[in-house]
């Protein structure tokens, strides 16, 4: 056959232990591939015998981008570059689409039947990385855990399967996330172990609130994504839409709410979190994905940077 491509269906034996296992899609065998493997893959309802060699040549570079690959994030907090900001000439809330990152993602997997997954709480975390602290405000309009295609949703557990828009109050949005209520000085610093309460419609610095409005200047969104009406976008969590691949955009949907940062309280190169309040289930090579809006400052000297603002961690 031709070389295996994204959206066939694997399955995959070992020939040092014996057996076989399901594989679901070429991204995670690139992952947790072997040269032991011998691959069954069926495509167009055909099944066709592969070896490993077959996907050597594939990289996850095909879907995410380098900085932003196998990021351990059970281990430890795990930066995540951002593909791009961009600096306003104009001091009001903007208007413009959010940007799309991602990041394939591992959680150290175990043994037994957790071989490449864990349950656990998922921590996002946003550091102030602009010289000036008010251009600091981090919008973000929803997050999805995604399988290792980008194609499906992963992930599982409080009803949300994977999928939460920040434009909607119940467990398919922020009240399924409680935030940090103080900044933290060091981005190594392990978030469990700190105090979250809920994320609430506000201003206040050093914690996540909920609005569609930031005070600062030069940063800031007019509205989310979260769209529920015909004719609109339909990213309204619990797994409705998936998002495109990272260099797309989301247009903002007018009323609608975001969570955020404000950068104006919180002191800069201090990082502040927010906890995915119930469990989820995240596999070796699955992909992180959310939307943020790209402004921040006046140039690139004061505001956000690209790296050493996003973390996440999985615990």
């Amino acid at each position: 056959m031709s070389t295996p491509q994204n959206g066939d269906f694997l399955i995959v034996g070992d020939t040092s232990a014996g057996g076989w296992q399901r594989k679901w899609d070429c991204n995670r065998m690139i992952q947790a591939g072997t040269s032991n493997d011998l691959v069954a893959v069926e495509r167009s309802g055909t099944v066709y015998k592969c070896t490993w060699a077959d996907f050597r040549w594939k990289s996850s570079s095909d879907f995410v981008t380098s900085a932003n690959r196998n990021l351990d994030i059970y281990s430890s907090n795990q930066m995540v570059t951002l593909p791009t900001w961009y600096r306003s000439g104009t001091s009001y809330d903007s208007n413009d689409a959010y940007y799309i990152c991602e990041a394939r993602v591992n959680v150290n997997g175990t043994t037994g039947y957790q071989v490449d997954n864990r349950s656990g709480n998922l921590y996002v975390g946003v550091r102030n990385s602009a010289n000036t602290n008010y251009y600091g405000d981090f919008v973000l309009g929803n997050i999805q855990i995604l399988s290792g295609s980008g194609e499906r949703f992963s992930g599982y557990g409080g009803g949300a399967a994977g999928d939460w828009s920040f434009g909607n109050s119940s467990r398919l949005g922020y009240g399924n996330w409680s935030t940090n209520t103080s900044s933290n000085s060091s981005t190594s610093t392990d978030p469990s172990g700190l105090s979250y309460s809920a994320i609430a419609w506000g201003t206040t610095g050093n914690r996540w609130n909920a609005n569609n409005y930031t005070p600062s200047s030069y940063a800031g969104a007019n509205n989310g994504i979260y769209g529920c009406s015909y004719g609109q976008n339909t990213y309204m969590g619990g797994g409705t839409k998936v998002l495109p691949p990272q260099g797309s955009t989301v247009s903002q949907v007018s009323n609608t709410s975001y969570i955020y940062t404000e950068g104006s309280g919180q002191t800069v190169g201090s990082i502040v979190w927010m906890k995915n309040n119930y469990w989820s289930r995240i596999y070796n090579g699955d992909i992180i994905r959310f939307t943020y809006l790209g402004r921040s400052g006046t140039s690139n000297s004061n505001g956000l940077q690209w790296t050493n603002t996003f973390y996440l961690r999985f615990k």
